[in-house]
């Protein structure tokens, strides 16, 4: 108990949600990524928990989610639906493409730099093992995220609407300046 406090609760070092791993190249950012799990986890009929919600960029949900694709293609291959195993291929291929496969391996690079006790640092290679198998049998090979804002490239950068500023000069903008 201990050990996972100090790992993953309050400030805790290593977090568990894909929200904490992020490059700062991508425009929408968390709200967006939100948004697309939610509509992963419609499209499949996954229902996040009431009485004990977990977030849904949270590991555990995404493991729980992954699980359930394997199971929808292990019962249409069982049915011979050859259509509905593409389906879910491609699915799952976005979805680790765009989500659990760009951040398990930052991770799992947390979790060794925080010197994380045998258990955790075993589970964690073992699901960045079996999502680094799937991204081969689908011919994926997701981008992957940094780790927090701190190693963010563009923490410093503010983005500003050029429109938003009163004494901006446009000329430069049309090649005359």
């Amino acid at each position: 108990m201990a050990e996972h406090s100090r790992l993953f609760l309050g400030a805790g070092m290593v977090p568990l949600r894909e929200g904490g791993y992020g490059d700062g190249l991508r425009f929408a950012g968390q709200p967006f990524d939100i948004a697309d799990l939610n509509g992963f986890y419609r499209a499949f009929g996954f229902e996040l928990s009431t009485s004990t919600p977990n977030p849904p960029d949270h590991l555990g949900t995404q493991v729980e989610f992954l699980s359930l694709l394997h199971l929808k293609r292990a019962l249409a291959l069982g049915r011979r639906r050859l259509r509905d195993v593409q389906t879910v291929d491609h699915a799952m291929a976005r979805f680790l493409e765009e989500h659990l496969g760009r951040w398990i391996g930052s991770f799992c690079a947390a979790l060794r730099e925080a010197g994380a006790c045998l258990p955790y640092a075993l589970l964690a290679d073992l699901v960045a093992d079996v999502v680094s198998a799937e991204c081969g049998r689908l011919g994926i090979r997701p981008r992957t995220s940094g780790r927090g804002t701190a190693t963010d490239p563009m923490e410093g950068d503010a983005l500003v609407c050029p429109l938003a500023a009163g004494e901006t000069d446009f000329a430069h903008m049309r090649g005359k300046g």
